[in-house]
């Protein structure tokens, strides 16, 4: 017979990690019958969100988090890899295809080229995000199943739910952006109550507002906890990989320095995966602890304004940080502007000099080096305004009998005088490329 004992007992062993199959010998050994443990699992399967009886509501330790974790991380590490990789390889793929084919219909220089163009490129990047979507969904369907799934079925169940993770995942950032343009602890707090939301739509079913509404419930005055925990976990992630490159650093060995990269690519691949690992524990351990009498509906109530919010707030940085890298554009497209201007100025004042000593300008500007110039100046890049590439340099023409020159430059604003495109400084005079006559 099916009692709260044995539900008790099997929820609290799954919120550790454990699967089924580690379970049932336990049970078999403990004298429960077969049919009352399939019964048991059966109820629990039917209701996902059923609680111990009498839950204090306090978290197993640290310790029991990390060695939970690691126990199931041995045991689904290869699918959970697997299920990652794959759907990005086939983004990457899907890319260089499109990539391929908008530039050959490009080359066409036809209108129909330019947009099937546009569109391949949309759709490779729609593509992208969407096997990002499906590749993060992949870890939760891994670390889900009682049994490890074949990778087949892995990347089959989680390509069904790809899209209401990618779903559940914007309205969960845009809420903590909202919350984090009011003065940063908002946004912690949001990140912290909603963290589980992907593991609630892939574990319970639950979508959109109803997965942030459930995360909430399970965090829920116990905030500070699962804090601590996270912020534990990213020491362990960051602490090793700065102490790696620190001693790279330091000992300045070719040898060593590759073989710490090494290890540190290991170290953090792998780990994002412990990652994801100790998060399904954690809500495991949130889920079998938390207080019955929490109704995730109350938690629903405030999520569409922080969320309207976020959008707002998107919105804004997008177009503030348009504004400041057009701002930022514009201020260093000026900034080489006058750098030419510069060098011009300095090449007709060492031009100047070396005539007064020879009474002829020099063949070449590099006959300026060493006496009058360290080196000769080029064009800084890239070229601005209507300035082609090929425009883009400092072009000395002497004349014959090397007793004047021309030289050529391209501005892409008005900087000192001279005018925005072609100029021509003529014996260390200015004057437009179109009216330049070669004469002094």
């Amino acid at each position: 017979m099916v009692s709260q004992e044995l539900l008790d007992y099997i929820h609290k062993q799954m919120s550790l990690g454990k699967t089924r199959t580690d379970i049932n010998p336990v049970l078999l050994k403990a004298g429960w019958k077969q049919e009352d443990i399939d019964s048991a699992f059966q109820s629990l399967n039917q209701n996902p969100t059923a609680v111990i009886s009498n839950p204090s509501g306090d978290l197993p330790s640290i310790g029991s988090l990390f060695s939970q974790s690691f126990h199931l991380f041995k045991q689904r590490i290869w699918l959970m890899v697997t299920g990652f990789i794959t759907p990005i390889l086939l983004a990457v793929a899907g890319a260089i295809l499109a990539g391929g084919i908008s530039f050959v219909v490009f080359k066409l220089n036809s209108l129909a080229g330019i947009i099937t163009a546009i569109v391949l490129g949309l759709a490779a990047f729609v593509f992208y995000i969407y096997a990002l979507s499906w590749a993060i969904t992949t870890q939760w369907t891994a670390l889900n199943s009682e049994q490890p799934l074949t990778f087949k079925d892995n990347l089959k169940t989680a390509r069904v739910l790809a899209w209401s993770m990618l779903l559940v995942v914007l309205i969960t950032d845009l809420v903590v952006v909202g919350g984090m343009i009011l003065f940063i602890v908002p946004g912690i707090i949001f990140a912290v109550w909603y963290a589980f939301s992907p593991i609630v739509m892939v574990v319970e079913g639950k979508k959109g507002r109803a997965a942030l509404a459930q995360s909430r419930a399970y965090v829920s005055g116990r905030s500070w906890p699962v804090l601590g925990r996270m912020l534990l976990l990213g020491l362990i992630y960051y602490v090793p990989a700065i102490v790696l490159k620190l001693v790279s650093i330091a000992y300045r060995n070719a040898i060593l320095s590759g073989v710490l990269a090494v290890v540190l690519f290991i170290y953090c691949f792998l780990f994002i995966f412990y990652y994801f690992t100790a998060i399904f524990t954690l809500y495991n351990q949130l889920k079998a602890t938390v207080q019955t009498q929490r109704d995730p509906q109350t938690y629903r109530r405030g999520i569409i304004g922080w969320l309207i919010w976020g959008i707002v707030a998107a919105i804004g940085l997008t177009i503030s940080t348009g504004f400041a890298a057009t701002s930022l554009s514009a201020k260093q497209a000026q900034a080489r502007d006058q750098q030419r201007v510069n060098d011009i100025q300095a090449l007709s004042v060492s031009l100047k000099l070396y005539y007064n000593d020879h009474q002829s300008y020099p063949t070449s500007l590099d006959d300026l080096v060493p006496g009058y110039v360290q080196d000769v100046p080029y064009a800084p890049e890239p070229a601005d305004g209507t300035c082609s590439e090929q425009d883009n340099s400092y072009d000395y023409m002497p004349s014959q009998d090397q007793q004047s020159y021309n030289l050529q430059f391209c501005l892409g604003q008005t900087t000192q005088g001279f005018s925005a495109g072609d100029n021509t400084v003529t014996s260390g005079v200015s004057q437009p490329a179109a009216q330049d006559d070669g004469q002094n």
